[in-house]
């Protein structure tokens, strides 16, 4: 009997365990991946939050971004990345637009301005380097 109390206690607290895991929010995650310097911005239906920190007190003209798309359903990041310098919003509800400078200049104009400003679609995770309005 005391076999079968004790399972049953165990079962109770490891389901408990994985409901508060699995419905962190998305603040939760901002404070424990960047601190307390994160933002959280969510896109108009909700589903995928876009959280990013700049590191304004680094030194030297660049500040650091760090930023990550987290799918608020299935309470997970499904994208990280990181930038020498540049800035991160939504472009819409399906998109992230990211501003940087690029980490190597080419010669190609027109691969400069790829590499400084993409987009992200949330639901693929592609890069595309134009959208249609």
């Amino acid at each position: 009997m005391r076999y079968i109390l004790l399972i049953c206690i165990s079962v109770i607290l490891v389901s408990c365990q994985c409901l508060r895991s699995s419905s962190q929010s998305a603040e939760n995650v901002a404070l424990e991946q960047l601190g307390t310097d994160a933002t959280v911005t969510y896109n108009i239906p909700k589903t995928y939050a876009l959280i990013y920190s700049k590191n304004e007190k680094a030194e030297g003209p660049l500040t650091p971004l760090k930023y990550m798309i987290y799918d608020v359903k299935n309470s997970k990041i499904v994208f990280e990345e990181q930038k020498r310098d540049g800035s991160v919003e939504w472009h819409n509800a399906e998109y992230v637009v990211v501003n940087s400078k690029p980490e190597v200049q080419s010669i190609n104009r027109e691969e400069n301005k790829k590499m400084s400003r993409y987009y992200i679609n949330v639901n693929t995770l592609e890069k595309v380097y134009s959208i249609e309005k």
